[in-house]
């Protein structure tokens, strides 16, 4: 998971072993703060949390809840964007005997 969120390698082979490609484009640091021309390049993640929150099982779907928070920065150490504390909700099944995350969705915490 750590990998997907901050790699700038793009959706390599490994990843795409296990997760979705547009799994990785939701989630992937890079991929969701592009930024804008203001921003000198290369961008950096420069903090990066990731916990689980909670899992359920039903039928042959796992449904894992997680905590992330990330901040991404310029050349210029000038933050373009970050969260904290985000829900996230993936849901992992099994495909060619391999577990593969195929969905993420953002939760709004209640």
């Amino acid at each position: 998971m750590k990998k997907a969120y901050t790699t700038n390698d793009g959706y390599t082979k490994e990843i795409s072993k296990h997760m979705s490609k547009n799994v990785f484009n939701k989630t992937n640091g890079f991929k969701v703060f592009k930024g804008n021309s203001k921003y000198k390049k290369p961008y950096k993640i420069t903090f990066f949390e990731l916990k689980q929150d909670s899992r359920k099982i039903r039928l042959n779907k796992i449904y894992i809840y997680m905590r992330d928070s990330i901040s991404v920065s310029d050349y210029n150490n000038k933050e373009i964007g970050g969260y904290r504390n985000g829900l996230v909700k993936y849901t992992i099944k099994k495909i060619n005997n391999t577990w593969c995350i195929t969905d993420s969705e953002i939760l709004v915490d209640q």
